[in-house]
């Protein structure tokens, strides 16, 4: 039983390294992993992934979410609201990519920069994008309204 920080033995947190990937294989990770694949998998009405702030730079969490949508029978649409990085021009490649094995499912809001996918109208990509809605003050005020 742990009963203070002093008492955990094991790390909690992943932190960036090149042994994030495998640090995520085993034990609790895993037990998440497996359950986060679980529920992008499950036929739903309006399955529905809304990332916010995740900057898809992480290839295992991306391959998990790409297989949910290539997944038999899968309903899952995915839309990501980002901040742009410091090199627009690579991370609008990455998002390429990715919505290019999403079966039209993918969907990248990225700062006031670009946007990846079709999910909706002009004029409603136009609104998110002018809105910054990858900053989670913006995203809750929206959502409560109060931006319109």
């Amino acid at each position: 039983m742990v009963s203070s920080v002093a008492d955990i033995k094991d790390p909690v947190v992943v932190y960036p390294s090149e042994q994030k990937y495998l640090q995520t294989q085993f034990g609790a990770y895993e037990i998440l992993m497996s359950r986060f694949r679980e529920r992008l998998r499950a036929n739903r009405p309006n399955n529905c992934l809304v990332t916010l702030g995740y900057s898809y730079n992480d290839e295992h969490i991306n391959e998990a979410i790409i297989d949910a949508i290539g997944y038999k029978n899968s309903n899952l649409t995915v839309i990501a609201f980002v901040g742009p990085d410091s090199s627009i021009d690579e991370q609008k490649k990455r998002f390429q990519a990715i919505e290019a094995r999403c079966d039209q499912r993918f969907n990248a809001y990225v700062g006031n920069e670009f946007h990846i996918g079709d999910a909706l109208d002009y004029t409603n990509t136009e609104t998110l994008l002018r809105e910054e809605l990858w900053k989670f003050e913006n995203l809750v005020n929206y959502i409560a309204g109060a931006l319109v």
